[in-house]
């Protein structure tokens, strides 16, 4: 095949494309997150498993502000979901106000690991800042805590790879496969 003769079609969706799409009662919380690719990777990843909202804030949305035209051009732009908040006290508060479960992403003493949870009907995770994690502030607000269990102590994952995993997880029970 000659690749240079061939067409690469391109398909745009419409800002109205993303609200057909049936969302999954999942939203995802970024409590001051400060890196720009971790920010958008979780973005991108809550736009592709369809969840219902993800939220920036505190140092989060001032970065994701900035990150606008990034955002325009991964097609996060259209997708109406991303809301951005001065804190994450804001953010939880309208959560509770929606019904929404809230499990905060932290090893603690008294975190379950992921896969053992019941998926509620409605379900919000907050993942925490990438070196001071979720303070006990935010941890005080949420209802429970999760977390990945890591069996090598000297190794951690990286946020996205948590969103990842968590997401995923949630789905695969909400849609019982």
């Amino acid at each position: 095949m000659d690749y240079q003769s061939s067409k690469i079609i391109k398909t745009k969706t419409k800002k109205e494309g993303f609200n057909g799409i049936e969302k999954n009662p999942i939203i995802c919380v970024l409590d001051n997150l400060k890196e720009p690719h971790n920010i958008t990777g979780i973005i991108e990843l809550c736009r592709v498993f369809s969840i219902e909202k993800i939220y920036l804030c505190g140092v989060s949305a001032k970065i994701g502000i900035n990150l606008k035209e990034k955002f325009h051009k991964l097609g996060i732009a259209r997708w109406e979901s991303v809301v951005f908040k001065n804190t994450t006290r804001e953010a939880i508060e309208e959560i509770r106000q929606l019904d929404y479960e809230i499990y905060a992403v932290k090893n603690t003493e008294y975190s379950a690991p992921y896969y053992d949870i019941v998926s509620p009907e409605k379900i919000a995770f907050i993942l925490g800042n990438e070196n001071k994690g979720i303070s006990s502030d935010i941890l005080n607000l949420c209802h429970k805590a999760i977390h990945i269990p890591i069996y090598d102590k000297d190794s951690h994952i990286n946020i996205p790879h948590k969103a990842s995993i968590i997401i995923s997880n949630t789905i695969l029970k909400i849609k019982k496969c």
